[in-house]
């Protein structure tokens, strides 16, 4: 769910003017960065509810500044298909990176070419589309991002698994000291479900019909980045993390009960041993023994 501003100003940086060599007139290089709290200064391009509250704010690359997100090659032209152009702005979104070895998206839609990669994309398109390709590539990129934030925690999570699997059917002693541990990694895994279960229904909303350009753009991008297989994926892991989390918060808390029953046994132990050695005292006094 987001919510779309005025379209800025252009803000070309100084240091984008020799990137910007051997395009048409008119190529500007943009910058956006989500952020929890907009300053009145920035211009914000979008507003987005789901995971968490953001903004898509344009961002000079300041040091003041929250560094960019997404950073965004707008070129204008009516000859979208001039191959010039088109291999210009590849080597810009994926600088240095053979032909052979790329990994960018390209998608040509409505007489326009889209080229995407984590963190840059190139926009060639004729200047009244340019905003809705934008548009689009702002809500992508930003669903994209939170859903990678999702399996790069998860990958870090994930490699504990295999030592902490024998926890979930044997608990002692020795198992004590990673307590602690083992409840906040179920804390890190429910967080994680928390924050898949807000964006999910954002990925798989239905299309909007009638479809417009950005519509389109957003919907083919989803599914070139493969996000739905993704986010399925990383949902059967959560689920896998939490069982087994679960039931190491079982095994543990047995083990803890257990203890202290068996504490409480011995110290109804020892006082009815005490009991019993006070009454035989007792006995034998009132004998004379």
């Amino acid at each position: 769910m987001h919510t779309q501003s005025t379209p800025p100003k252009k803000q070309t940086s100084p240091a984008s003017i020799q990137l910007l060599q051997g395009l048409p007139d008119g190529a500007e290089i943009q910058q956006v960065a989500f952020v929890t709290r907009a300053d009145t200064a920035q211009m914000t391009l979008m507003e987005f509810n789901e995971p968490h509250a953001c903004h898509a704010v344009l961002v000079k690359g300041s040091a003041a500044e929250p560094p960019a997100d997404v950073t965004m090659l707008i070129v204008p032209t009516s000859d979208h298909e001039d191959p010039e152009v088109l291999a210009n702005v590849w080597n810009w979104v994926e600088p240095g990176v053979p032909q052979e070895l790329r990994r960018g998206i390209l998608i040509m839609l409505w007489g326009a070419r889209v080229i995407w990669s984590p963190g840059r994309a190139g926009l060639i398109a004729s200047a009244d589309r340019m905003e809705a390709l934008r548009h689009a590539v702002v809500d992508f990129s930003f669903h994209d991002g939170e859903t990678r934030k999702i399996e790069a925690e998860l990958a870090r999570i994930w490699p504990h698994l295999e030592t902490d699997t024998p926890l979930a059917f044997r608990f002692d002693t020795q198992a004590m000291a990673k307590r602690d541990e083992l409840a906040q990694r179920f804390q890190q895994v429910v967080g994680l479900r928390a924050r898949l279960a807000r964006i999910d229904p954002v990925i798989h909303q239905p299309p909007i019909h009638p479809p417009t350009l950005a519509s389109q753009l957003n919907e083919r991008l989803k599914e070139r980045a493969q996000l739905s297989e993704r986010m399925e994926f990383v949902d059967e892991q959560l689920e896998l993390l939490a069982g087994v989390y679960e039931m190491c918060g079982h095994r543990s808390s047995e083990f803890v009960i257990a203890q202290k029953e068996a504490r409480l046994n011995w110290i109804i132990i020892i006082l009815l041993a005490t009991e019993t050695l006070a009454l035989i005292v007792d006995l034998l006094a009132a004998n004379g023994i």
